[in-house]
């Protein structure tokens, strides 16, 4: 099992452990996982990200086999729904590089209802100059658009509030929202749908489109694409992807580096996470990093040992 994480073993024990249960014992005939942040279906499917070892498409072959769905590649790299009675076959594949857990994306949402159309002035320009939208297409990506049945409002009684486009939208916008990819995973909360409602205030003339983000990084990075080629003139996501490389480009970022250079604007969310965060003055460690040695004491009224850009690393846990 040394080509999957830990987490995905203790998953496939907690589900071989639910289905030997017996079935009255069984909420509903449904796993649910102790998990949260595994995306994980209530038909013992999970979401993963695979890198091939070589051939993507010879990957995708061994991963068709052992009841993969819903698949998106992008490079190397494949996201779908794989069994999770299948794990183990999956690691012993000679196809497989590494496959890891596509972990629930976070969406950034915030608790307050939006004054954003005064904020950015967007009822000035609209009502003084006429900029309503008309001629665009906004791509959404979140995780859900019209999941959830017990939310306060349906998506068609949200067009008949005037809160989205559509047949019988009061306001006379009558193009209904282009749905790519609705998701497909449990857990969903419909904040496409939110935003969708946000951009109808901003730019209310505007065509929209959802692609689902939780998908795994390749169904993340293919809803982008998608959206593009469906017509999308601007993109925006609020999903921050939990798995995305630091220090290079992933296969979303990549995916944001062809639509902009194909001249469509690409915005995504930068917070509401509040106090979420780290916040320090400067603790010196004692240690500075020389380029490829490993850590060495700072020396008593040494200021600038070099290495480690020439100064001192910040020591994130005193003691």
């Amino acid at each position: 099992m040394a080509k999957i994480p830990y987490d995905l073993i203790l998953l496939q024990e907690e589900y071989q452990s639910f289905l030997g249960r017996p079935l009255t014992n069984q909420l509903g005939n449904q796993f649910q996982t102790a998990n949260q942040i595994l995306q994980v279906k209530p038909n013992g499917q999970i979401i993963i990200d695979a890198v091939a070892a070589g051939s993507v498409n010879t990957l995708l072959s061994d991963l068709s086999r052992l009841g993969l769905q819903n698949f998106a590649i992008a490079g190397r790299t494949i996201s779908g729904s794989l069994p999770i009675a299948a794990l183990d076959q999956a690691a012993s594949l000679t196809s497989l590089q590494f496959l890891n857990p596509a972990y629930r994306p976070i969406t950034n949402v915030g608790l307050t209802t939006s004054q954003g159309d005064q904020a950015t002035r967007a009822n000035l320009m609209g009502n003084n100059l006429g900029l309503t939208g008309i001629g665009t297409t906004v791509g959404i990506l979140s995780d859900s658009f019209g999941r959830r049945s017990d939310l306060a409002t349906t998506a068609l009684q949200d067009v008949s509030n005037g809160d989205l486009p559509g047949p019988g939208n009061p306001n006379g916008f009558t193009t209904a929202v282009n749905i790519l990819d609705d998701g497909a995973s449990g857990s969903l909360i419909d904040e496409g749908r939110a935003m969708a409602q946000l951009i109808h205030d901003l730019a209310p003339a505007a065509n929209l489109a959802f692609h689902t983000a939780f998908g795994g990084q390749a169904g993340f990075a293919q809803g982008i694409l998608d959206l593009a080629n469906a017509g999308a003139t601007v993109i925006v996501d609020d999903v921050f992807n939990l798995a995305e490389p630091f220090f290079q480009d992933g296969p979303i970022a990549q995916a944001v580096d062809e639509v902009v250079a194909n001249g469509i604007p690409y915005f995504s969310s930068a917070g509401n996470t509040a106090r979420q965060s780290y916040q320090s003055a400067f603790v010196n460690s004692g240690v500075s990093f020389t380029s490829g040695q490993l850590p060495v004491a700072v020396q008593p009224g040494n200021t600038n040992p070099g290495g480690f850009f020439g100064g001192i690393a910040h020591d994130f846990d005193p003691g």
